[in-house]
């Protein structure tokens, strides 16, 4: 789903298929050499992560203060403090950077949702389990309040909610720990991950609406009570129990 535009450092290999590594004067295969380049390599690439992700920063914090068409490569680069070269490693242009921006934070909105549901599976209090798994979810978007913000307002060029939701509900099925349950036929599993995903981003939009101004921990406790006023005749009790 993500697409990298990483260079990728292959090991040169001799005919046996074993790595060669640097050798010294004699023709023996040097342990420190070979230990050094390792070394510099995994920097280098962690160098080269750092990089891309600081241009994904970049554009957000650009996309707080101005449209997106404003926005050069230029400026980007500028603003990651990163060099042209490191952002053509990554980029193709502006657009590529937006899209992986948005990829990322699916894949990530994914990863923590999935930790949370493993972190709280043995919960057996049904308000209980909401409140915990929606409070993990808050604390988490409180963090990331700047990216939702400009989602939520279509700053992303062609990538608003929908499309978010698309992504993460898309990427939930199949990176899913948990082994569904087969008396549910794919189409309805396809259908609970759509609906319930847009529902979650729905309670974060609700958040924004108010400007974040709820605590996480107050908003757990609305996602609650939601799910017990979702039981038969919370919100609307048979006429009978009014009889008195």
């Amino acid at each position: 789903m993500i697409k990298l535009y990483q260079k990728k450092h292959f090991p040169q290999r001799d005919d046996t298929g074993e790595k060669v590594h640097n050798q010294t004067k004699t023709g023996k295969k040097s342990t420190f050499a070979a230990q050094g380049e390792g070394t510099g390599l995994k920097e280098k690439a962690i160098a080269a992560t750092r990089g891309a992700c600081a241009i994904r920063r970049a554009l957000v914090e650009l996309l707080g203060e101005k449209a997106y068409s404003d926005i050069t490569v230029g400026e980007l680069i500028q603003r990651s403090a990163y060099s042209k070269s490191c952002f053509y490693q990554h980029y193709c242009d502006k657009l590529d950077v937006a899209e992986q921006t948005v990829q990322e934070e699916a894949a990530l909105y994914v990863r923590m949702l999935i930790d949370q549901m493993r972190r709280h599976a043995n919960v057996r209090e049904e308000q209980m389990y909401y409140y915990q798994i929606a409070l993990g979810t808050f604390r988490y978007i409180a963090q990331k309040q700047p990216f939702y913000r400009l989602l939520f307002r279509d700053k992303f060029p062609g990538m608003g909610l929908e499309y978010f939701c698309d992504l993460a509900a898309d990427d939930f099925l199949r990176s899913t720990p948990f082994r569904p349950n087969t008396a549910y036929s794919p189409q309805a599993l396809e259908m609970f991950y759509y609906c319930s995903t847009h529902m979650v981003m729905r309670r974060i939009r609700y958040w924004d609406l108010h400007d974040f101004s709820q605590t996480p921990e107050e908003l757990a406790a609305l996602t609650a009570t939601l799910s017990e006023m979702e039981k038969p005749g919370q919100v609307f009790p048979p006429e009978d129990s009014d009889a008195g």
